[in-house]
């Protein structure tokens, strides 16, 4: 008897940490924070007919040149290809602006673990790992919130 009394005492409390580290887990999202130490000059941008957040899931709707091996970390460049989804980290001034004011339309976004293509000519595909780049928010779309 006392020993059923204890092992229903210890599974309360197994149950009540398990429901607190749940808890914990569905309250958080991913982490925002840029690992490519790329500092951010807003967490959000205002774009056409979009605000892009960060933590928004978008991919490039428009193939916007390529990504350097300083960002992707592969040996020569990557095409910025239509397709490739990752989340957006937050936004950068232009490093060339035309004017003070210029609004923010550069996103520093965290690609997904995929494919793409290299810019050799044989374009061979890469898998790379996630990593951080720039890219003007007129090339991305947002993709749909996923349902809760």
């Amino acid at each position: 008897m006392v020993r059923a009394a204890m092992w229903e005492a210890n599974m309360r409390s197994v149950f009540a940490a398990l429901a607190v580290l749940c808890a914990t887990a569905c309250a958080t999202g991913p982490d925002l924070t840029p690992k490519s130490g790329i500092p951010v000059d807003a967490t959000s941008v205002v774009y056409k007919d979009h605000t892009y957040t960060a933590g928004d899931h978008v991919r490039i709707r428009q193939t916007a040149g390529t990504f350097k091996p300083k960002d992707t970390g592969n040996v020569i460049d990557i095409r910025a290809e239509t397709g490739r989804t990752g989340i957006v980290l937050g936004g950068m001034k232009s490093t060339n602006p035309e004017s003070a004011d210029d609004p923010i339309q550069i996103l520093l976004v965290r690609f997904d673990p995929q494919m793409w293509h290299d810019t050799s000519s044989s374009q061979a595909e890469v898998a790379l790992e996630p990593f951080e780049a720039t890219i003007h928010a007129d090339y991305m779309e947002a993709l749909p919130k996923p349902a809760k």
